[in-house]
């Protein structure tokens, strides 16, 4: 019998290059979005696309858990920020129903997505830099640098993001109050590392990747590249905060070489087609990992450059909209 498979998210990049990357194994993929027209649910038949309710809805992760139990999922693949947390609260009862998670723990969730905790967490084990929170920025700063950035220590991308070399002090007590924190600028040139890990820490794969063009928050041309200081430096905070599975890592790179953490997103990137062709497929190492337990071997990559394009999906009228409805109760019903 085929593995199931259910990837959420199915609307998103992520998902997309989840499941191009699976797609040509012998697995049995059931795909979840909140949004009944989400490109990825039309890569299945009908009864294998599920509405469901957002993450951040009451009573999302019992959900999933109860359409992973009906239909008999081995592996979930969460593509979505907010589906992560809910989820790994209730590990336990998806292992129960033999169904593992591709996902961090729990309690690295709970470092990753602060960034905060997460610069607190890599203090002393790589470069960073200076950070305080906000609140103690205000009673005694302790930066020295004179351009500073003021970002949320929830969230991803740049929103919420302020960069200034002269702070507004009554902005800054507004900023306290919606968990800001405060760390020297760093000038320089963003990459994204594509990691995967094994439960036991060992480093199955760490690609480093250019965005070179983006649109709407996703990455539409991208190469990868050989850079030890960076590959390096990533999976030293990798294996420092406690990554499992698939992971993206952002680092800002000075004109030195130097580089710095930015943040970490504890799922598969947006630009993860091109990690997969150019010889690092991290999916595929992910679920080979969670249903073995065996440590997955390290794979190299080679340089390649991608550009991106739309591709249609055309079907009858009578076929399109029409999926299979969630276990969702009636208070949460998003249809």
């Amino acid at each position: 019998m085929a593995v199931k498979i259910l990837i959420t998210g199915a609307g998103g990049p992520a998902a997309i290059c989840a499941y191009k990357a699976l797609k040509d194994k012998s697995y049995d993929f059931f795909m979840a979005d909140m949004d009944p027209l989400a490109t990825g649910l039309y890569f299945v038949e009908p009864a294998k696309r599920l509405v469901i309710p957002g993450g951040v809805t009451p009573g999302f992760n019992e959900v999933i858990l109860r359409l992973c139990e009906q239909h008999q999922i081995d592996i979930l693949i969460p593509t979505v920020d907010v589906e992560f947390v809910p989820i790994m609260k209730i590990e336990e009862s998806f292992n129960a129903i033999g169904c593992r998670i591709v996902s961090c723990r729990a309690e690295v969730l709970d470092i990753i997505l602060d960034k905060l905790k997460l610069m607190e967490k890599c203090n002393g084990k790589v470069l960073l830099p200076e950070f305080q929170s906000l609140e103690e920025y205000l009673i005694n700063p302790q930066i020295s640098s004179n351009q500073l950035v003021f970002k949320p220590r929830s969230g991803s991308g740049s929103r919420g993001i302020i960069i200034t070399s002269a702070p507004d002090r009554n902005i800054l007590e507004k900023l306290r109050m919606e968990n800001y924190m405060v760390q020297e600028f760093i000038g320089g040139k963003e990459y994204s590392i594509d990691v995967m890990l094994n439960n036991d820490s060992s480093v199955a794969a760490a690609v480093v990747r250019e965005r070179l063009k983006v649109d709407s928050g996703v990455v539409v041309a991208s190469k990868t590249i050989k850079n030890e200081a960076i590959q390096d430096y990533c999976i030293k905070i990798a294996q420092a905060v406690g990554v499992t599975y698939g992971a993206n890592i952002q680092v800002i790179v000075d004109e030195k070489g130097t580089p710095y953490l930015l943040e970490i997103n504890p799922r598969f990137s947006g630009g993860l087609s091109l990690v997969v062709e150019s010889g690092a497929n991290i999916p595929l190492m992910c679920v080979e990992h969670a249903l073995s337990g065996e440590p997955i071997p390290y794979s190299d990559y080679k340089e390649l450059a991608m550009v991106r394009y739309y591709e249609e999906i055309y079907m009858a009228d009578s076929e399109f909209g029409k999926h299979q409805k969630a276990l969702v109760p009636k208070a949460l019903e998003v249809l």
